[in-house]
């Protein structure tokens, strides 16, 4: 399934991987693994990790270099 969202957490909650893409010319710029497992529920907003993965995807939309995730996916 594909979801298109410009939530970044509503990304990280639904999404086992998250594709950031660049303005125009819409391209990939980097694949995030977020590594939760499928039995999510909202209460995962307060794991350090969903803040991490949060982070991770708001430096690939700016355009910044890509920092480590604090958890293993």
């Amino acid at each position: 399934m594909l979801l298109v969202t410009h939530s970044i957490s509503e990304a990280v909650i639904l999404s086992d991987t998250v594709v950031v893409m660049s303005p125009r010319p819409g391209r990939i710029v980097r694949r995030v693994e977020i590594g939760f497992g499928h039995d999510r529920t909202p209460a995962i907003r307060d794991a350090p990790e969903f803040g991490a993965a949060e982070a991770e995807l708001r430096h690939a939309v700016a355009g910044q270099p890509a920092e480590p995730l604090a958890y293993a996916s």
